[in-house]
């Protein structure tokens, strides 16, 4: 009983505990490259750009002792420009003691934590009263000191103790960031201690756009040679190399705020990590999130750590992690398994549809490299792809490669397995002095596979992975040199199960700067990639990647069969820059269907599923709703109120002004087939979210009001039209009664909540016809009492830029006075992409209203082709089909892709949400009313 009591009383204590920091914003000289050369690499080009000019004036947090502000707390170097780091434990009470010495208004505005309105740390227009917040904003030479409770947190997994946030200065948050206030936070279990060996490293992988500081020249304004794409401030290696120790437990903590290059990924040479349970070889890096990845070092030597975009690769986003043998216990890496043999040479070869030859791995069945190996008739899809290598844990992979090009190439790993130094194939400056294969040479390569590289229990049996020449990574992918990797659980390979297939889809993007550039899924060009066969009830696997050299997000879109992530069905996966997504096929149908990339419709492809006839079925006549849907056109205003329209103009950019009020075709809702009254009572030009149940037939009456002809059409729906006929098309003034099969494989999987959003929409031509306006949600449940509570928990939000001039009415919605108007002019084009939510460029009319610890649950959804990071705030994220979304308040969004989660707010107020990204445009949309009563829930998910 005394133990008891004690724990309590600890418990007690903690929960009461003060944790105070003394932080002041102060104003430096940095310099991101104290070399004045490139550290990783001397004759990168590319570094001479953009170290002509490598020091800036910048405004950065700094901790001190205590409130006199005068000794300067210790910090570790590796940090740079970054603030220092802000630590807690659940029931804490985080008092920030916050002196602005700057010139400029500042403050601290935290992710993952609650606060109240009074410390929020930002400055905004609120709608309720139409008052600014301004409380956050310290004056220069002002103190004021924020009250932030850690509160309980939400942890995506049961065996992770501490979590990451981030904080910024929230006044003018773009010129903020840019000009150096950015720092982390790590908030932990209650009582947690660090225990010894375990280290934490935070790394901030920013680009800091010096056009946009607060002390630009704006004689450089908008130069790209001042934007330093920096490892916490440093460039091209310039960063303190990171010390760690063979066998050390490494947790690294990643994070970025509102980088115009996102997404992209970060690498450690030679090694990988576990995140969310799972061992990648990379981390994605997202506006406004972070990533809180194991890493634990198992090879000496120095290693590189880089982005793995291509644009910010060369830009000098890099810096070195040197592992060194410290004395501490071996680590039994023990491989006893079999020694794998692959024969490959780098030849020229020609591909379908170029007139000329790529570079590509090629397999040969023995160190003669007289005879290829031939592929069969599965893998002709692989196209410039190398053969697919596959080892298990405990074997060790032996490659002889023969380079039969004109150029020096190797053969490198991008994670996976483990290799020495000599191994690597890759070249910077590490101190180790190897050398490439030259032309006509061969060289013999040795990797194993061990319980520290191979897949965890959180991963699919087998992992995927690739491999690259290192010698110039970028031009050498880009000729074609890549290809798959496979590393599975032991024994599996032998042993694999019949139907078992994986499909590796590389979307090889090329800027277009070199005529032989590869470009297209696999290397195909466009319309060339061949059908791919499945046999109905195979155990299908999509392995996708983006190896991009833009910062264009691309994601994959599935027409009629789902993905399966994590136990999640969906129909969109977005792709990150050199980190494969894998995801389970469902097809469940016969028939032939499509996955389409959402950056380009050439880049298209077909599965065929099962013997390729679609399996109609007997006519279902049984309806168990009806829902009454026309297509109308009228004028749509993506303002509401005078002053939203004021801001409106004032964003307009050049000559040629448009809008608010554009021609749009829509989908509505009415109550009976006469179509004579709406039955959405919201504001006008909602879309009608459409509520179903897996297993049911639906009746859609549908009615084509409009000029063109048009569909209703959702991916995965089986639709038939009632009077027997064949054309789903409706022509103007028809009407049409379909039935639509709501099959259970669309529906919520294992990992989802009871709900999940789709989105039906006019696929005659989609791009125009969903430009023009015809897009809704459709929301899929298990039962029908789900249907009643995501009534009252879940909102659809359409978010994203709809392309006005890819509407069917750009005619019409130009202007008399521009009728001449030259369409390629970059303002009309700009003027013409609207950023919307819920198809509302400004700021919402309608709050939705409840109570602290109250769910609120948002379906959304991104219509247009651009990638966003959208920050909730106030609130966090207590529920996702994302885990690793759980406990943050920062969602991101690649095209068409769809995100379910669910907030809790445990202070009141009103809270927006805005855009992370420059360029979203997201801003100003507030969404809670928080009340100040504290009620719980009637109807939330748990």
């Amino acid at each position: 009983m005394f133990q008891l009591l004690l724990l309590s009383a600890i418990v007690a204590h903690t929960a009461c505990r003060n944790v105070e920091y003394f932080i002041q914003a102060e104003e430096i000289d940095w310099d991101y490259a104290p070399s004045g050369q490139d550290i990783i690499n001397e004759n990168q080009t590319n570094a001479r750009f953009y170290l002509e000019r490598k020091a800036y004036r910048k405004v950065v947090y700094r901790e001190y002792t205590n409130s006199l502000f005068e000794d300067k707390a210790p910090r570790k170097e590796h940090l740079g420009i970054l603030g220092p780091t802000i630590q807690a434990n659940e029931g804490d009470v985080l008092i920030v003691h916050f002196r602005n010495s700057g010139s400029h208004p500042h403050s601290i505005h935290p992710t993952r934590l609650s606060y109240t309105k009074e410390y929020e740390g930002s400055m905004y227009w609120q709608i309720s009263g139409f008052q600014p917040n301004t409380d956050g904003a310290v004056p220069p030479g002002q103190t004021f000191t924020y009250h932030w409770n850690v509160s309980a947190l939400g942890l995506p997994l049961p065996d992770v103790t501490c979590v990451s946030g981030l904080y910024y200065s929230d006044t003018d948050r773009v010129r903020d960031v840019n000009s150096g206030l950015v720092g982390f936070l790590i908030v932990c279990k209650q009582d947690h201690v660090v225990e010894p060996g375990k280290k934490n490293i935070n790394m901030l992988l920013q680009s800091f756009d010096e056009n946009l500081s607060w002390y630009s020249d704006s004689s450089d304004a908008q130069q790209e040679q001042n934007i330093m794409h920096s490892v916490n401030g440093f460039v091209f290696g310039n960063a303190p190399s990171l010390q760690v120790c063979i066998g050390d437990d490494v947790t690294m903590h990643f994070g970025s705020v509102g980088d115009a290059s996102e997404p992209h990924t970060a690498r450690i040479h030679g090694h990988s990590f576990v995140y969310m349970g799972k061992r990648q070889p990379s981390v994605p890096i997202i506006s406004g999130l972070t990533v809180d990845a194991k890493f634990q070092a198992v090879e000496s030597g120095n290693w590189l750590m880089t982005s793995q975009n291509p644009k910010l690769m060369k830009a000098g986003m890099q810096a070195m992690v040197t592992i060194a043998d410290c004395g501490n216990p071996p680590i039994d890496l023990a491989v006893n398994g079999v020694i794998r043999k692959y024969y490959i040479a780098i030849d020229s070869v020609m591909f379908p549809g170029r007139s000329d030859a790529v570079v590509s791995f090629v397999p040969y069945v023995d160190s003669r490299f007289t005879t290829k190996v031939m592929r069969t008739r599965d893998n002709d899809y692989l196209g410039v792809l190398g053969p697919l290598l596959q080892a298990e844990i405990g074997d060790t992979i032996k490659i002889v490669v023969k380079n039969n090009d004109t150029r020096s190439h190797s053969l490198q790993p991008h994670g996976g397995v483990r290799v020495h130094k000599y191994n690597e194939g890759a070249f910077y400056n590490d101190t180790i002095d190897t050398a490439p294969i030259h032309p006509g040479h061969l060289k013999t390569y040795y990797w194993t596979v061990s319980e520290l590289t191979g897949p965890t229990a959180y991963n699919l049996p087998c992992m995927p992975s690739f491999y690259t020449s290192g010698v110039d990574v970028i031009s050498e992918v880009h000729a074609g040199l890549i290809g798959p990797m496979l590393i599975c659980q032991s024994g599996l390979l032998e042993n694999m199960i019949p139907g078992m297939r994986d499909i590796f889809l590389f979307y090889i993007r090329s800027n277009g700067v070199e005529n032989n550039e590869i470009h297209g899924l696999n290397g195909f060009p466009p319309n060339a990639f061949p059908r791919i066969e499945i046999s109905l009830g195979d155990n299908a696997v999509l392995h996708a990647m983006d190896i991009g050299t833009d910062d264009t997000a691309s994601s994959l879109f599935a027409d009629g069969i789902p993905f399966s992530l994590g136990g999640s069905s969906i129909f969109t996966l977005g792709l990150h820059h050199g980190l494969i997504q894998s995801t389970k096929l469902l097809g469940s149908l016969e028939g032939q269907w499509k996955i389409e990339n959402t950056a380009g419709k050439e880049l298209s492809f077909d599965f065929r599923i099962g013997s390729g006839l679609e399996a109609r079925g007997p006519l279902m006549t049984n309806v168990n709703e009806t829902f009454y849907i026309a297509i109308v056109t009228e004028y749509f205003d993506y303002t509401d109120r005078m002053y939203d329209e004021l801001d409106w103009r004032s964003q307009q950019n050049g000559v040629y002004k448009t809008g608010p009020e554009f021609m749009k075709t829509m989908f509505k809702c009415y109550k009976r087939s006469d179509f004579f009254w709406s039955c959405i009572k919201k504001a006008k030009g909602q879309r009608p979210p459409l509520r179903v149940v897996v297993g049911t037939n639906i009746k859609i009456v549908f009615r084509n009001n409009g000029n063109r002809n048009y569909s209703m059409y959702s991916p995965g729906v089986m639709i038939r039209r009632l009077d027997g006929g064949t054309r789903l098309t409706v022509s103007p003034g028809e009407k049409v009664d379909f039935i639509w099969t709501i099959p259970e494989s669309i529906g919520p999987g294992s990992g989802d909540q009871d709900c999940v959003m789709r989105r039906y929409y006019s696929n005659v031509d989609p791009e125009r016809d969903v430009a023009s306006g015809l897009i809704g949600p459709l929301i899929i449940c298990r039962d029908h009492a789900a249907v009643i509570i995501d009534e009252a928990v879940n909102m659809p939000l359409l978010v994203g830029v709809v392309n006005e001039a890819r509407s069917w009415y750009i005619d019409d919605n130009i202007p008399a006075e521009y009728a001449s108007i030259n369409r390629s002019d970059p303002s009309f084009i700009k003027n013409n992409r609207i950023t919307v939510v819920d198809y509302r460029a400004a700021m919402q009319e309608q709050l939705r209203e409840g109570y602290i610890n109250q769910d609120f649950g948002y379906y959304l959804h991104n219509i247009g082709d651009a990638f966003h990071s959208i920050h909730f705030r106030g609130c966090i994220i207590s529920a996702s089909s994302d885990v690793d979304l759980i406990g943050q308040n920062v969602v991101p969004l690649f095209p068409a892709e769809t995100k379910h989660v669910i907030f809790t707010c445990r202070e009141p107020g009103s809270w927006k949400f805005e855009g992370m990204r420059y360029q979203d445009k997201i801003q100003n949309h507030e969404l809670f009313g928080v009340n100040g009563l504290n009620q719980e829930p009637t109807g939330g998910i748990s």
